[in-house]
């Protein structure tokens, strides 16, 4: 079972990486293959416990919630999961992690023309 499991985890790892290689820089779908490379080096870490994979998940964390086609709702929420498996895992990137949603969530709130909007733009991430 292990096995095939490993064998599903390094062909996800090859395709998103293959789609990396495909794209443009400034394509919008490469967050979603950074999306799949950290999930997949995520689930080849809890298998292995091998600390150059979870390295790996968190530079496509950074990659993800840095890519400039997407939303910033989006990005924050991509750092947001970033610092939850940086402080389950002990991470030395919690404390960048933490930084980039506040430098995310702080260019999303300054995007808004009023202050209900503001408000209403941070309400978006309450219990995130």
């Amino acid at each position: 079972m292990q096995t095939r499991e490993n064998e599903d985890i390094e062909e996800a790892i090859r395709l998103c990486q293959e789609s990396l290689e495909a794209l443009p820089s400034l394509h919008p779908n490469r967050h979603y293959s950074y999306f799949g490379l950290r999930e997949a080096y995520m689930s080849r870490y809890r298998i292995q416990l091998n600390l150059t994979d979870l390295s790996l998940a968190v530079e496509n964390f950074k990659l993800a919630s840095r890519h400039p086609t997407q939303r910033f709702p989006e990005r924050i929420f991509e750092a947001i999961d970033w610092v939850r498996k940086s402080e389950l895992y002990q991470h030395e990137s919690a404390l960048e992690a933490y930084r980039m949603c506040l430098d995310l969530f702080d260019n999303h709130i300054m995007t808004r023309s009023s202050t209900i909007s503001q408000r209403e733009a941070a309400t978006r991430f309450r219990g995130a």
